[in-house]
């Protein structure tokens, strides 16, 4: 049996691409416009290292970015959702215990089962979430000292209302974290920005 499943596997294989879209709340129908909408990501990627992602879902994205960084990635991930903790295990088999059933919420609890910090913490703002009460502030300052010096918080935003996203960077930049750098998706409408550390 192999070790895990590659992109290579998804794109010969459609009904293991459709699972793994959506076990990564993702629709789509092709490997490409997975790659457009997402490779992007990596370009935040500046070192080789530890990666945290909040919400990894089963793991689908952290395997991609492991293919599309120049750098190698150890993965890490937490979800609220048990079964796509268990799922991560169709891309990453030999490392299970660095995948957590964890919501946000808890987001305290982490170093429990989990190291203290990473090079990369990785959080999909999901859609309709943002920054604008005290307790949500907090977990994106939990996030943000997770990241080891001269790491990234980075923050992804696939909302499909512009406005929305414009809102979500004004009130993490009022938080005034770190440096804040804005990246847009040259093929599609998703943002990234993220936080430098030291």
């Amino acid at each position: 049996m192999k070790s895990s499943v590659d992109i290579a596997d998804l794109k010969s294989d459609p009904n293991l691409l459709r699972k793994a879209l959506n076990g990564s709340c993702v629709d789509g129908s092709s490997i490409e416009a997975w790659k457009d909408a997402r490779s992007f990501i990596a370009g935040a990627i500046h070192r080789p290292g530890t990666i945290l992602d909040i919400g990894c879902a089963n793991g689908l994205l952290l395997r991609s970015l492991q293919e599309w960084s120049n750098h190698d990635l150890e993965p890490f991930g937490m979800d609220a959702s048990r079964s796509r903790i268990r799922d991560t295990q169709t891309f990453f088999p030999a490392t299970t215990q660095q995948f957590v059933n964890l919501p946000i919420e808890q987001f305290s609890e982490l170093g429990r089962n989990l190291p203290e910090s990473y090079d990369f913490v990785y959080w999909n703002i999901w859609d309709g979430y943002l920054f604008d009460t005290p307790d949500r502030a907090d977990l994106l300052e939990m996030a943000f000292d997770r990241v080891a010096d001269g790491g990234r918080l980075i923050m992804g935003f696939y909302d499909r209302s512009p406005e929305i996203i414009e809102e979500k960077i004004s009130l993490i930049q009022q938080l005034d974290l770190g440096e804040a750098v804005r990246v847009n998706n040259p093929e599609g409408p998703q943002v990234i920005t993220y936080l430098k550390k030291g």
